[in-house]
């Protein structure tokens, strides 16, 4: 069942995107000169080909046999393989589906708790519902994306795209500007 998840989120996905998308799962991953991927690895990492450059992200499908444990721990693992530093670039977001609604609820409530008490800012994460993913009909608005405030009750959280989601462009840029003045004081 897992395994058909997977490929139902792909081909959704790769019908909205098409030829821009690069799907990889975890057996395209488990090999030793892939290292660097956090361990467990995600169901998939995804390449999204963007005006603004190739967009990162790990995909993580939970079924509703999975305990929520799990889930938090998968939020951890993530935490603690950005502060890392072993992927060399921006952090690739992290796509999270959940099974239904109420642990969709309960996983974005911790997944800001859990950014509130991590040292890592460059981590993104967002989130969706299994029946969202897998629809190959939508328009690919489905994905919310989460930060540590979490989610307004008064105004709820608006649905995007991937090519939509927030991602680490200011991380990029300070990368840049702390390059350029490590230069200017090697002059």
């Amino acid at each position: 069942e897992h395994c058909k998840h997977i490929l139902d989120t792909y081909l959704a996905l790769y019908a909205i995107h098409g030829t821009k998308l690069d799907f990889f799962t975890k057996s395209d991953l488990n090999y030793e000169q892939y290292e660097y991927y956090p361990q467990p690895l995600p169901d998939a990492h995804i390449r999204l080909k963007t005006s603004k450059g190739d967009r990162n992200f790990f995909l993580d499908i939970f079924e509703d046999k999975d305990p929520f444990f799990i889930m938090v721990r998968r939020i951890k693992r993530y935490l603690k393989y950005a502060e890392s530093g072993d992927w060399e670039e921006t952090a690739p977001t992290v796509l999270m589906v959940t099974p239904n609604k109420a642990t969709h609820k309960r996983l974005r409530k911790r997944i800001a708790y859990e950014l509130k008490e991590s040292y890592e800012d460059g981590m993104r994460f967002a989130t969706t519902r299994l029946e969202y993913a897998t629809d190959k009909d939508d328009d690919g608005k489905i994905w919310f994306a989460i930060d540590e405030d979490g989610d307004d009750p008064d105004e709820p959280a608006k649905s995007t795209t991937l090519n939509r989601l927030p991602w680490g462009d200011n991380l990029a840029g300070l990368q840049l500007v702390s390059g350029i003045l490590r230069s200017m004081l090697l002059l």
